[in-house]
């Protein structure tokens, strides 16, 4: 249809549309150019043609995207079936209104980028925090292990398990937060990386060695995991190989100096007490009183996994009076007796004596 009434008309829809669909009151000026080019426009199979061909495609790589006009096209017959009256109006609003609805997808995709951008960088920011963390807890650990084993309190077997036990827990955690940062550098996923570095597995850790490419850091990186796991591996032996590898890598962690010592076994000592200080089961609290002892007596941090909270108690024997020792061995042998499948009388015995044993960790030794 052609005339001054249908002008009118097609200008009317035009105008609900932008009120409704779009809320664009604001965009007067740009919809009387609009409409003023619209009353030449073409109509019916001609005019989609024409559209079409403004339009491009995605093989020639260029103009609007194919399926955003008829997508648009369709929502516009959708909410104003009246305009299906007018043959050919329908392609002429989506193409007219098509700038406005390409202002809007842009803006989305730059909000999307922004958020993708700084949830990247919390990423990246806890990732490096908790390597520093780890770090200066391997260190720690490389020299408490040092400590005890000149001191000859334990046996032979006894190191061992210490060492490899020690392995497997903090080394081997530091080493999936290294690679985490690492991966997160060379612009792995996110959430992906965050998964696998929270397994703390060899599998794990080969993907995230996967995402690093290649250069330096993932040559320097590479040795690490026969450092960790090989047999002759000790913790000693493994913080050494971190050490150089950080250097290597160009990313050297900080130097275990006095005050980084002190900060560290500060900040382990405050997270065992406000643990131990709330925790009511019985194998837990002796775990984490027999940890919080060895820094508060000995100065060492020894975050071994609860199976060797006997050998901690050994080491711990010098230092403590003969009955406080004597208090967490009895409770020792009741944990474990709870462990198996206990009697009533064993569980009564764990919950009376609970806290005499959450004194002896606060307190240092001392009821």
């Amino acid at each position: 249809p052609s005339g001054g009434k249908a002008a009118r008309r097609e200008a009317q829809l035009d105008a609900m549309l932008l009120g409704a669909v779009l809320d664009e009151t604001d965009d007067e000026a740009e919809y009387k150019k609009g409409a003023k080019n619209k009353k030449g426009a073409k109509r019916g199979p001609k005019a989609s043609k024409a559209v079409g061909k403004a339009d491009g495609d995605d093989e020639a790589g260029g103009g609007k995207p194919a399926n955003l006009l008829p997508a648009l096209e369709s929502a516009l017959l959708a909410f104003r079936r009246e305009i299906s009256d007018l043959d050919g109006l329908a392609t002429a609003a989506a193409a007219h209104l098509y700038p406005v609805l390409e202002r809007k997808v842009a803006g989305e995709r730059a909000r999307l980028a922004e958020a993708g951008a700084s949830e990247r960088r919390r990423a990246v920011l806890a990732a490096q925090e908790a390597l520093a963390h780890l770090s200066t807890n391997v260190g720690l650990t490389a020299k408490a292990v040092e400590a005890v084993a000149a001191e000859e309190t334990l046996s032979p077997g006894q190191l061992e398990s210490l060492d490899k036990a020690l392995l497997k827990s903090v080394c081997a955690e530091w080493l999936s937060c290294r690679l985490r940062c690492e991966a997160l550098a060379a612009g792995a996923e996110a959430a992906e990386v965050e998964a696998l570095a929270s397994q703390n597995a060899p599998a794990a850790r080969k993907e995230l060695m996967a995402k690093l490419g290649s250069g330096a850091a993932k040559e320097a990186l590479q040795p690490l995991e026969s450092a960790l796991t090989s047999k002759s591996a000790t913790v000693s032996s493994f913080f050494s190989a971190a050490t150089a590898a950080d250097a290597a890598a160009g990313d050297p962690s900080p130097p275990l100096d006095k005050k980084r010592e002190k900060a560290g076994l500060a900040n382990a000592r405050a997270a065992l007490r406000e643990q131990l200080t709330v925790e009511s089961k019985p194998a837990i609290c002796l775990h984490l009183v027999a940890i919080l002892l060895e820094i508060d007596l000995n100065g060492m941090l020894l975050s071994v996994p609860g199976r060797l909270v006997p050998t901690l108690l050994d080491h711990l024997r010098p230092k403590l009076s003969a009955a406080a020792h004597a208090t967490l061995v009895r409770y020792q042998g009741l944990v474990q007796t709870s462990l198996v499948g206990g009697d009533a009388g064993v569980e009564v015995e764990l919950h009376d004596s609970l806290e005499t044993v959450r004194a002896l960790g606060l307190n240092k030794g001392e009821v």
